[in-house]
């Protein structure tokens, strides 16, 4: 008995001091990974949270930010990332970046209509798309900058954040927009 003990025992601190910590945290990844590089990388905080907000959509909606925002990530995110760092030819040492990023403008979309009741206005589509671009482009070399117009503008479908990047608020929603 003692000795299963002692064999629980030991297998348990191994287990604990041999494995390195997983952690589902992106960021820190991507911070390690690219310390000792020349260009300096922000750290980009993405709010996963739901926005307090009460206007008709969110209540009509609730978790809706996380339920959507989470099936776009499934779904949409790794293609569009692969696109991109094929169109702009990115080192694998910025991949976890070009996904932080992407994520975070999924977010953060997805957050802007839920706070402007279920719309997406052009100011705010704007000011998001505007974000994504200089995050993007604060580790761009010249040439990547050059190619970057042909991943964001793509119209073949390869780009499956097009429908975000460009998106048009349908006439009616737009004419029955909702204050509260």
């Amino acid at each position: 008995m003692k000795i299963i003990l002692f064999c629980l025992s030991l297998m348990f601190f191994v287990s604990c001091y041999s494995t390195p910590k997983q952690t589902n945290d992106l960021k820190s990844t991507t911070e390690a990974e690219l310390k000792n590089k020349s260009v300096k990388i922000k750290k980009i905080k993405i709010n996963y949270d739901q926005p307090s907000v009460n206007n008709i959509f969110s209540r009509s909606n609730p978790q809706f930010k996380p339920r959507a925002a989470s099936f776009y990530d499934r779904k949409y995110l790794p293609g569009t990332a692969d696109y991109l760092i094929e169109v702009c030819g990115i080192k694998p040492k910025y991949h976890p970046y070009v996904m932080d990023v992407l994520r975070a403008y999924l977010y953060e979309w997805v957050d802007a209509q839920v706070r402007h009741n279920g719309t997406m206005p052009q100011k705010e589509l704007y000011k998001i798309n505007k974000a994504m671009d200089d995050r993007l482009k604060s580790f761009f070399t010249e040439e990547q900058i050059e190619r970057y117009p042909a991943w964001r503008n793509n119209q073949t479908g390869k780009n499956k954040f097009r429908f975000l990047i460009d998106y048009k608020q349908p006439q009616a929603i737009r004419s029955n927009y909702i204050t509260s």
